[in-house]
């Protein structure tokens, strides 16, 4: 079955829901923050992005916003997929939607992702090089002792 990938509307949020959970890579207060960001959006809105990737039933999400005190900065805030879903090409798919929807209308100069560097995220980070995100900074022990952050850059 193919993945279409479309603006989130109102009735995705179970699934968004699901997807941050399953994905084992947020804890309760991260899910609990992506779902008042997505009860707050009105998801018709220029102030930020959401796509969902789905098949018979959604599989990934992305979320995005602009930076307050950049020239059309945008920051990646949430990426995941199904664990089942995953090594199909869905991330890569909403990456590449959320690259044209800013970039192919100059909403974006740049798209801004963080990760952390603990090993668990090198699936993440060799996931955002092959898009063409360059890493540029990392910031030790930012998110605990011996876990940096790490930020990577799409022009």
């Amino acid at each position: 079955m193919s993945i279409v990938v479309r603006p989130a509307r109102l009735g995705d949020r179970a699934a968004v829901r699901e997807i941050a959970v399953e994905s084992g890579l947020f804890g309760d207060d991260d899910v609990a923050l992506i779902l008042d960001s997505f009860d707050a959006d009105d998801h018709l809105s220029e102030s930020s992005l959401w796509r969902v990737a789905e098949d018979h039933q959604l599989q990934g999400v992305v979320y995005c916003v602009p930076e307050a005190a950049g020239d059309r900065v945008w920051n990646a805030l949430f990426l995941a997929v199904r664990p089942p879903a995953r090594r199909r090409g869905i991330a890569s798919l909403l990456l590449d939607e959320i690259g044209t929807a800013l970039f192919d209308t100059s909403r974006a100069r740049l798209l801004l992702v963080e990760t952390s560097a603990a090993p668990s995220q090198e699936a993440a980070r060799l996931l955002y090089r092959r898009r063409g995100f360059s890493q540029v900074a990392e910031i030790p022990d930012y998110y605990a002792d011996g876990d940096s952050k790490v930020v990577f850059i799409r022009r």
